[in-house]
């Protein structure tokens, strides 16, 4: 149905009702839209839209127009709507060849609800994801497609030996069915990758995040041997809007690159998750050697993350952050996921078999022809982002320079800064000169425009200026005695040296400095009030000296508690050191007195002076009791029972 517009722009739209449908998506076998059409897929109480899809996202021309897929739009209602300003002449080429209807066992999988995966599973931006944030990027749900009905898997961007931010996705081939395959079959128009799709936060929410995908992929090489397929995808993610895709590095050696690392993943077609893992993967008895076993994830702060049907094709990342694997499953082992999240096995197809395919002779049954096109064969590759912000990570009152990479012509920026900076360089410059202001954590952020695509980059996060440090320990002790003290730094600060002073210095004592922490002695035969102090130095110079104080007496003061046990009162008497001790006998002492039960709980306090004084309990419950007594400079605890 064309409807025109008063200003001459027209409207589409098309509606399609599956009563008691969970979802609703449509496929097209042809698709193209000319320059300054806009087509939107919606669903009936416009919860989940699609859309604006446009002539820049679409393959294929008006002579040949391209295959294309839409998302999944909740419920049994699915309307298309297709607008054109008055200036557009061509019409659009929109012919659906199916419509998928999700029930049962396709809502299973998370079609209905996003939030369908398991409870013990932990958010990627928990703090267990913190030191992931860049290989996040990689990772992307996927639907797929075929005649008799679909399925979420998960795949990850993955870096070539020319860096070229090829779109090369790897995933499971179980993933495929049978139906997509390198030889066979290899145009998949259909497959819809969805990217960024996670929560803000830790704590999960009722609203899905914003929907950004790409469609279609070829299939460039596949095996079962170790269950991988690498797909190009024909739709390139760095094409979205405010999306910084990154491309994760490698191992192909075999080994393990240590005892712990990550799965990142969505089960269930739900938002992007974290599992965790300290063991050292081992060659699996669930398939063959061809594969990593974990057998044991991680309970960590946030949960019990592990994987579920819908991780499939999901990378296994060592803590070297090189992917080494793919998810496959459990096979003939343990795959009990969130009900005994413990017992949970998942194996991974190992990249270093997935290399040679096993020793396949036909490059479509290995990853190296595709990954390694310039024929340098290195064990390991790192992983590379799109556009990064590169500089040093502390910046000093001299300044420092900080570069956008890979930026396009015609791309501008736009700098931020956190507290403790400034920028000196004119906004916009690349590269871009900051200068410390201060002391203390920051950050950079770029915000980039490329043509219409905003793309705010991840932070760079420096320190600024030069360190800040306190000194913790003891603040009593006596002649002969030997305490420690600690230099508290913040994380980023990057100390080069740690300087200790004992003051005033006496002959006997003495402190010996081990880097952030010192140990003193006090063996001169008089007392005192002495200060601990400890100056930091980073490539920015020294901060201020932190400082902290010990007061050095011969003996201290003890304490009398009677009667104990007690009913109604108990007396506290005062026993002085002894004769002639230093830094005591001038001391005109208030004692602060408090009765705490044995969990510390307080339950009593008060001032008292004089050398005995008297304390009402008759309050208390009979038990054990625990009395405080500070006098301003030590403090005793004694324990008393009352009992009646």
């Amino acid at each position: 149905q064309w409807e025109k517009l008063s200003d001459g722009s027209v409207l589409w739209r098309i509606s399609f009702i599956a009563s008691g449908a969970d979802a609703l998506f449509l496929t097209y076998d042809r698709f193209w839209l000319p320059e300054g059409g806009k087509l939107f897929v919606y669903g009936q109480d416009n919860s989940d839209v699609i859309g604006a899809v446009t002539h820049e996202y679409l393959q294929g021309d008006q002579d040949n127009p391209a295959p294309f897929t839409t998302g999944i739009i909740s419920g049994d209602a699915i309307t298309v709507e297709y607008f054109a300003p008055s200036y557009v002449i061509s019409k659009p080429i929109i012919s659906i060849e199916n419509i998928y209807y999700g029930y049962r066992n396709i809502s299973k999988y998370g079609l209905k609800d996003f939030g369908d995966s398991g409870n013990c599973q932990v958010n990627i931006n928990c703090s267990e994801g913190q030191n992931w944030q860049d290989e996040k990027r990689a990772v992307a749900r996927i639907l797929l497609t075929f005649p008799d009905g679909v399925g979420w898997c998960s795949g990850a961007l993955i870096n070539n030996t020319s860096e070229n931010f090829s779109p090369y996705l790897l995933t499971a081939n179980h993933c495929l069915r049978n139906y997509y395959d390198a030889v066979s079959n290899a145009s998949a128009p259909n497959l819809i990758f969805y990217w960024d799709y996670e929560f803000s936060g830790c704590d999960n929410q009722s609203t899905q995040p914003t929907i950004k995908q790409t469609i279609g992929a070829t299939i460039v090489a596949n095996n079962s041997i170790s269950d991988f397929a690498l797909l190009q995808l024909t739709q390139n993610p760095r094409n979205l809007t405010n999306f910084n895709p990154y491309y994760l590095g490698w191992d192909r050696s075999g080994s393990t690159g240590g005892s712990c690392g990550v799965g990142i993943h969505h089960p269930m077609g739900d938002v992007k998750k974290i599992a965790t893992h300290n063991l050292t993967p081992v060659n699996s008895n669930c398939y063959n050697n061809n594969y990593w076993k974990i057998s044991n994830w991680s309970q960590t702060s946030n949960g019990w993350s592990v994987t579920e049907a819908g991780s499939s094709g999901s990378p296994l990342l060592n803590n070297n952050h090189h992917l080494i694997g793919q998810l496959r499953g459990a096979g003939t082992c343990s795959n009990e996921n969130c009900l005994n999240p413990a017992r949970d096995v998942a194996n991974y197809g190992k990249f270093s078999v997935s290399w040679t395919g096993n020793g396949a002779t036909d490059n479509r049954r290995r990853l190296n022809h595709w990954l390694d096109p310039a024929g340098t064969n290195p064990g390991t590759l790192n992983g590379i982002s799109l556009y990064r912000i590169s500089g040093p990570s502390i910046v000093c009152s001299s300044g420092a320079s900080f570069t956008v990479n890979n930026l396009p012509t015609g791309a501008t920026i736009t700098w931020s800064q956190g507290p403790y900076l400034t920028r000196t360089s004119a906004q916009g410059a690349n590269p871009c000169i900051f200068s410390s202001t201060g002391s203390g954590s920051s950050w950079i952020r770029a915000t980039l425009v490329i043509g219409s695509n905003t793309i705010t980059l991840t932070d760079k996060v420096v320190w600024s200026g030069v360190p800040q440090v306190t000194v913790t320990g003891p603040s009593v002790g006596y002649i002969g005695g030997s305490y420690t003290y600690y230099a508290n730094t913040a994380p980023g600060a990057q100390i080069t040296s740690y300087q200790w002073t004992l003051t005033p210095p006496y002959d006997g004592n003495n402190i010996y400095g081990y880097g952030y922490w010192a140990n003193t002695s006090f063996n001169n035969p008089n007392g005192g009030y002495f200060q601990i102090g400890c100056t930091v130095s980073n490539n920015c110079g020294s901060g201020i000296m932190g400082t902290t104080y010990i007061s050095i007496s011969e003996t201290k003061n003890d304490y009398i508690v009677s009667p104990n046990p007690a009913s109604t009162i108990i007396t506290i008497s005062v026993v002085p050191a002894v004769p002639g001790a230093k830094g005591l006998t001038d001391f005109n002492a208030v004692y602060d007195v408090s009765i705490h039960d044995m969990n510390g709980v307080l339950q009593g306090r008060k001032e008292y002076s004089g050398d005995c004084f008297t304390i009402p309990v008759d309050n208390l419950k009979d038990g054990n009791y625990l009395i405080r007594i500070d006098n301003g400079k030590f403090v005793s605890v004694k324990q008393v029972i009352i009992k009646r």
